[in-house]
């Protein structure tokens, strides 16, 4: 990837650094995490070192949801069941549609 704002290439060890997740995994954690100058809701009281850990933990979105009833912090637990859906929706609308002519 190139960033444009700093005019610099990325690769997957960048990806990595930025958001503690290999690139195949930064759409569910930006799925999680959100991200309001996009209007992608997220879920609330997740941010970013969290989002990467629990998908670290759960492999992707999917995953976690099914699974959130087993996480041990009530109000993290408590909000991926409030924001299953939201959850889902913010990841369709990170996902990039990769049939586009460039």
């Amino acid at each position: 990837l190139l960033d444009p704002i700093k005019n610099k290439k990325i690769g997957p060890a960048e990806v990595l650094e930025k958001f503690g997740v290999a690139p195949d995994r930064v759409i569910e954690v930006q799925a999680l995490m959100g991200d309001s100058s996009d209007n992608v809701p997220g879920v609330p009281g997740i941010g970013p070192k969290t989002a990467a850990e629990l998908i670290q933990q759960f492999g992707n979105l999917e995953q976690l949801l099914t699974h959130a009833h087993t996480l041990k912090q009530t109000k993290r637990r408590e909000s991926l069941q409030q924001y299953t859906e939201q959850a889902r929706i913010s990841k369709k609308l990170v996902t990039l549609d990769r049939q586009v002519d460039l």
